[in-house]
């Protein structure tokens, strides 16, 4: 009897083993199942991330080629008005010629009220009553501020002065980095034209790139067609750079404020 119990008893628990085990393998299984469901899943959404990143990097470089062509277009809009004005601003261009001192400078003529009025700089005269030209005709002296180094000077007699080219001051302030022109005269040459930017803009003054020399005092900054600067000065940085100081277009405005 007792050995029939023994043995019932061990069907039993081997019974119970094999079920436990069974159990345990299908949670196992289900759990392998789930988890690579999971992993499909995760898989699946990687596939969409990495599509939506291509996209995205597709739209990216689309917009920035759009943007790229935008500021070209902009640049050469910029440049193609000052190269459609470069008679009009040669024209513009004027030799102010000290004849007390028997130096020059160059200048600018513009309009203000309709009227005919040269500006330059105010370091081209050193005495009040210094005799100019400006090619060719007796000016008189205006205006002018030492410490603004700026100076604007009106024909006494010009037959032709309607007919004269001006140019006209700008009402766009420019920022670091505009593309600009300079005309002057310098060393005796006429309407020479360099082109540069605007490397750095402070309360009173500009600094540029473009090149200048003696004789450039007092030339046109020019911008869109339109003058933003008069030069000034020459800021040299041995052994061979030299930057372009340039009276800006707060100052010019200030200065001219009362002129009718």
């Amino acid at each position: 009897m007792r050995k029939w119990i023994k043995l019932i008893i061990k069907a039993v628990l081997i019974g119970l083993l094999i079920g436990l085990n069974l159990v345990i393998y299908s949670g196992i299984a289900e759990t392998l199942k789930k988890l690579e469901l999971k992993l499909d899943i995760y898989e699946l959404d990687r596939q969409q991330q990495i599509i939506q990143l291509e996209k995205n990097l597709e739209n990216y470089e689309k917009d920035n080629k759009l943007q790229i062509q935008e500021i070209r277009n902009k640049f050469k809009n910029m440049l193609s008005k000052d190269i459609e004005n470069i008679e009009q601003i040669k024209q513009a261009n004027v030799d102010v010629w000290n004849m007390t001192r028997e130096f020059s400078g160059s200048g600018t003529h513009i309009k203000i009220n309709d009227k005919s009025y040269i500006l330059t700089c105010a370091h081209l005269i050193k005495k009040i009553d210094d005799v100019f030209t400006i090619d060719g005709n007796i000016v008189t002296l205006v205006k002018y501020n030492k410490k603004e180094d700026l100076a604007l000077f009106e024909f006494m007699i010009y037959k032709n002065k309607k007919d004269l080219a001006y140019l006209e001051i700008s009402d766009i302030f420019p920022k670091i980095g505009s593309q600009v022109l300079v005309i002057g005269n310098p060393a005796g040459l006429i309407d020479v034209i360099t082109n540069g930017i605007i490397a750095r803009i402070e309360k009173n003054y500009m600094v540029l790139t473009n090149t200048i020399y003696l004789g450039s005092s007092g030339g046109a900054v020019i911008y869109r067609g339109k003058l933003i600067g008069v030069i000034t000065n020459i800021y040299y940085l041995p052994p061979s750079t030299s930057y372009s100081i340039a009276r800006g277009l707060n100052r010019i405005k200030e200065f001219l404020k009362g002129i009718k």
